[in-house]
């Protein structure tokens, strides 16, 4: 059924955990692809993979940057089965870059709570959601937020944290 799309990959990872990037020798992805093809070979014409970079950074009263991390949110789009639709492997996030100053933590989470067809049962287009959680904290303080993105199959990338 190429209308019905699945996460075949992990639902749930750390991206980050009590100050230190987590490095996985299996990197964890997720992918929107259709109901019954066991992975992403079964699929072909595959559009090479798309990487965007974010950069947050925390401040303290003083003015002098405590957290600084980059971030990459990657994903592969553009299978088709058997010539229809356009679905998703790879889509993941994965620290880039990680600086926490003594006597502050930063953790952050990586999911991908939900996966979609944004296109037709005709021509389905595989469409995945990811968010990043992320907390800051201190003996004196606490502060957490989240960002969420939007891939899909075809290409297109939303950030979907941006205030409208």
């Amino acid at each position: 059924m190429i209308d019905q799309i699945i996460n075949l990959g992990k639902k749930i990872w750390d991206l980050v955990a009590a100050n230190q990037p987590v490095v996985n020798t299996e990197m964890v992805t997720a992918g929107a692809l259709p109901t019954g093809v066991t992975g992403w070979e079964n699929l072909e014409r595959w559009s090479s993979p798309v990487t965007k970079l974010y950069r947050m950074h925390y401040e303290n009263l003083y003015g002098m940057t405590v957290v600084d991390f980059t971030y990459r949110v990657v994903y592969t789009p553009g299978g088709s089965y058997e010539g229809k639709g356009a679905y998703l492997t790879g889509v993941t996030a994965m620290p880039a870059h990680l600086n926490v100053s003594w006597g502050y933590k930063f953790d952050m989470k990586a999911s991908v709570p939900q996966v979609l067809n944004a296109g037709t049962k005709a021509n389905p287009i595989g469409a995945a959601q990811i968010r990043l959680d992320w907390k800051v904290h201190t003996v004196m303080s606490h502060d957490e937020g989240s960002s969420y993105y939007l891939v899909r199959g075809d290409g297109a990338f939303e950030d979907l944290s941006q205030l409208r």
